[in-house]
């Protein structure tokens, strides 16, 4: 059932993410859980969102928004991911455990109506935490730099069994199907 009463854009790397009425969706990097142990090395992705019965994290790379003068160290760009996708579940992990610290929490957790009408803040990251992960980056890039791109998915797959990776270059029609729109701010 969807709870979003309009539609969302948001700006990140220089491109305009809108998501439908049918994503529950948060700037991850900008929620204050987050924020509260990013001191502690954590990264984070740029989005968390339910859509669809699922639980998504999205993290977007613009390559195209600097001049770049040397070429895309894939070793770096495929280490970056695996630790967003690590810390990312770190995370999901430690503020569960922080809600099930609160009696109140305990109490409702299992009370999805009242979850959804009186601590949405609460619902939202239970289900985050509950339904199974979906990451999906992506990357904005000049077309010289895609050959390489296509071995990181490969390497992301292999080291983060367990989870859907979903690595989409330049193919904004890819994120219209999930209810996202781009465009370039």
């Amino acid at each position: 059932m969807n709870y979003s009463a309009f539609m969302q854009t948001f700006t990140e790397s220089n491109l305009n993410f809108t998501f439908s009425d049918a994503w529950e969706v948060i700037k991850y990097d900008e929620h204050r859980y987050y924020r509260a142990l990013s001191g502690s090395d954590f990264s984070g992705v740029d989005f968390a969102g339910i859509h669809d019965g699922k639980a998504y994290f999205i993290e977007v790379k613009n390559y195209t928004q600097y001049p770049m003068d040397e070429p895309l160290n894939l070793e770096e760009i495929t280490q970056n991911f695996t630790e967003k996708i690590t810390d990312t579940q770190r995370l999901l992990a430690l503020i569960n455990q922080y809600h099930e610290r609160k009696w109140l929490y305990r109490l409702v957790r299992n009370q999805n109506f009242l979850m959804r009408r009186f601590f949405k803040h609460w619902y939202f990251w239970k289900r985050l935490f509950e339904f199974t992960p979906y990451f999906i980056f992506y990357i904005h890039c000049a077309d010289h730099d895609l050959k390489g791109f296509y071995d990181i998915k490969n390497r992301l797959i292999l080291s983060h069994r367990g989870s859907t990776i979903q690595l989409i270059i330049n193919q904004p029609d890819e994120l219209t199907t999930l209810g996202i729109g781009l465009h370039d701010s």
